[in-house]
C-alpha cells in the first residue's frame, strides 16, 4: 500500500516539474504569435495605405485617415492589435506603427495588392 502511494507521489511531482518547466516556453510562444499577429496586422494597414496612395495619386508625406483606407482592408474591418495596442496610420511614405513597444514593421514598406 505504502509503495503505490510513493509511486503516485512521485508521477504527480514528475508531472508537476515538467509543466513548472514547460510554462515559461508557453508563456512565450504565445507573446511570439500575438506581436506576429500585430506585425501583419501592420503590414496589411501598409500596404491598403500603399494602394490607396498609388490609386489617388497621393505624394509622401500626405496625410491619411482609416475613412481613406477602410475599401482596401479585409471587409472594411480595421484590424485589431491582439496586445491593445493602438495603430497609428502615418502619412504616405512613412510606415504604420502600433504603441505596443516591439510592435514595428522594419525598414521597406507593404506594396499594394500583394
Amino acid at each position: 500500500m505504502n509503495r503505490t502511494w510513493l509511486a503516485i507521489g512521485g508521477a504527480l511531482l514528475l508531472v508537476c516539474l515538467l509543466a513548472a518547466m514547460a510554462a515559461p516556453a508557453f508563456k512565450q510562444a504565445r507573446a511570439n504569435a500575438r506581436a506576429q499577429t500585430c506585425l501583419n496586422n501592420l503590414r496589411i494597414i501598409q500596404g491598403a495605405k500603399t494602394c490607396w496612395a498609388l490609386e489617388t495619386k497621393k505624394a509622401a508625406g500626405d496625410p491619411v485617415d482609416w475613412n481613406d483606407i477602410t475599401d482596401y482592408l479585409r471587409q472594411g474591418v480595421k484590424p485589431v492589435c491582439p496586445d491593445g495596442g493602438a495603430y497609428t496610420i502615418g502619412v504616405v511614405g512613412a510606415n504604420a506603427s502600433c504603441s505596443v513597444p516591439g510592435h514595428r514593421l522594419s525598414k521597406g514598406t507593404a506594396g499594394c495588392g500583394g
